[in-house]
């Protein structure tokens, strides 16, 4: 994890001051929703599983398809 870290760091390096404080703040901002996250889901465990009896409900009744390569596109175009 730390050579990790390291290049991480040395290609923060490389970018200007004003790119580097929008990625580190964009960085700290998705951190914190992930905590917050965290917390919704620790804080009322009963709707995660209402979502999840949901969603085996949907899958049982066939109205799921499965995953493609192309639901992982980044494009627009997919």
């Amino acid at each position: 994890m730390a050579d990790q870290v390291t290049k991480l760091v040395e290609r923060l390096n490389e970018l200007s001051p004003a790119e580097r404080e929008r990625l580190v703040e964009n960085f700290l901002v998705q951190m914190e929703s992930d905590d917050e996250f965290d917390r919704l889901v620790a804080s009322r465990p009963d709707v995660l599983r209402a979502m999840a009896d949901s969603a085996l409900a949907e899958h049982r009744a066939g109205l799921t398809e499965p995953l493609t390569d192309a639901d992982f596109a980044l494009d627009a175009d997919s």
